[in-house]
């Protein structure tokens, strides 16, 4: 095997384990948005769940609607729920196509698939740990506001507690997202390493 074949596999092994990690991480992201939306054993007032249940039709169903125009809502809270719109349309365009990356990169690993699925499992495991450690240490709450740094604009996310945003969106709600995403991530993670390392018995019948 010369020396540039070589290379060029280990190279896709590698995209191959990149483009899993990102697809196993957006496609557990984008399922539980739609299964989890409100915290579990958490009831709202009225006004509040109904407020809640527009906020989603809106994220999710109505793509027509540049602001959601709800009398709940302040200016503040309503730019707000459009850049989050904005930031859930991107990640449901982009899901899609790094699963199909996948697909097409793990096909062309061939006889090399299980290691690139075990190097998806470890890594995403890998990634978890580092995760869970930088909550344990540093706080929910500050890995919160970095994230959201990170994602929104400096003083267009931060709402007073009383806010009708924070009550349809508790801390407890993201807590809960958060665990449920971890949990799903490290069971899709084993449920690729199982199938990396399997070994599957033939059970054609041998011709007399």
């Amino acid at each position: 095997m010369s020396l540039g074949h070589s290379l060029f596999k280990h190279l896709s092994c590698g995209v191959t384990v990149i483009a899993g990690c990102l697809s196993v991480f957006c496609l557990s992201l984008v399922g539980l948005i739609f299964i989890l939306q409100a915290p579990l054993w958490h009831s709202y007032s009225s006004p509040v769940l109904q407020l809640h249940t527009d906020i989603w039709h809106y994220l999710l169903v109505d793509n027509g609607q540049l602001l959601i125009n709800h009398a709940q809502l302040n200016m503040a809270a309503e730019r707000h729920m459009l850049d989050v719109k904005r930031i859930l349309q991107r990640l449901f365009t982009a899901t899609p196509w790094i699963t199909l990356a996948f697909g097409i990169s793990l096909y062309g690993c061939q006889k090399q698939w299980r290691r690139a699925l075990r190097g998806v499992a470890h890594s995403g495991g890998v990634v978890l740990v580092l995760q869970v450690l930088l909550v344990v240490l540093a706080g929910f709450r500050n890995v919160f506001i970095h994230f959201h740094a990170l994602l929104f604009l400096v003083d267009t996310w931060w709402f007073e507690p009383d806010s009708v945003l924070i009550q349809a969106f508790p801390k407890i709600y993201f807590q809960q997202f958060a665990l449920c995403w971890t949990l799903l991530v490290s069971a899709l993670c084993a449920l690729l390493y199982g199938i990396s390392t399997a070994r599957w018995r033939n059970t054609s019948t041998p011709r007399g």
